[in-house]
């Protein structure tokens, strides 16, 4: 019942309430929809661009108080991204830590409105093989991708 969110679009679903990720702010607040975290980097990236101000701050803590975010466990994450790096040397990838993220913890869709990640993020060779690319939602026509279909597969390495 999670997703990941790339921090480029943090902004557009909590504070300008964007109406291409409106479907994903009521899915998280109102129904069973969990914001899944986990990395150094991602949890580093997310803090930077996420915990500006004190808005983020208090939403973020309130998100995690309602149990609607899932932590996945660092070093699972970042193991993951570490046999990303070696795959991706050579290219323009700049969101292993996304990848890993997904690849740890089975999570079906990735919320990113990086037109250049999308590319990397559905490569089936950066994934093990027990696990499919994620969906991408970019834009509301995508809000089936918040059904039980996609987000209903258990996820591991879960932080208690």
């Amino acid at each position: 019942m999670g997703i990941v969110l790339d921090t480029n679009c943090i902004h557009c679903i909590f504070k300008n309430r964007d109406k291409n990720y409106a479907p994903v702010l009521t899915w998280i607040l109102s129904s069973e929809g969990k914001i899944v975290m986990g990395g150094t980097k991602y949890e580093k990236e997310f803090t930077k661009k996420a915990f500006t101000g004190k808005y983020y701050l208090r939403l973020f803590n309130n998100l995690k108080k309602q149990g609607k975010i899932v932590r996945i466990d660092n070093s699972k994450v970042d193991a993951q991204e570490k046999r990303i790096l070696e795959s991706t040397t050579n290219s323009a990838c700049d969101d292993q830590h996304i990848i890993a993220l997904v690849s740890a913890s089975n999570c079906r869709v990735v919320c990113s409105n990086d037109k250049r990640a999308t590319k990397y993020l559905k490569d089936p060779d950066l994934y093990p093989k027990r696990v499919k690319p994620p969906s991408i939602y970019k834009y509301s026509t995508h809000s089936h991708l918040l059904g039980k279909k996609y987000t209903g597969i258990p996820m591991r390495n879960v932080v208690a």
